[in-house]
């Protein structure tokens, strides 16, 4: 059985700063390796943690696990498109968790 968690740290948060200063994608993979760690236990299972980054970046084995998907799905319905498409609609998806995070942070209209 696979079982795959999708996390989207913020590396705006204070901390999370050093370890985003230091490369792209460091505080995915950082996720990545705190989620892994959490689920070592499950040994029933594949676990693969995907972990994307509020701008995008993604950890490597959140990176080799949707390569790995894409592949598959392309196989599966014979578009040669397939994984550019998945790469897309996870970019709208994450567009959209951050949108609905920065209209979180505005007031109210009072009605």
């Amino acid at each position: 059985m696979l079982l795959w968690m999708s996390h989207a740290p913020l590396g705006s948060r204070p901390h999370c700063r050093p370890t985003a200063l230091s490369c792209t994608g460091a505080v995915a993979a950082l996720a990545e390796s705190k989620k892994s760690a959490k689920y070592a236990a499950l040994s029933s299972f594949i676990f693969t943690p995907v972990a994307i980054e509020s701008l995008g970046a993604m950890g490597p084995q959140s990176s080799s696990f949707i390569r790995s998907l894409g592949r598959r799905i392309q196989r599966y319905s014979g578009d040669d498109n397939a994984c550019q498409y998945l790469v897309q609609r996870l970019s709208v998806t994450l567009q959209r968790g951050n949108a609905a995070l920065m209209m979180d942070t505005l007031p109210s209209p009072s009605l």
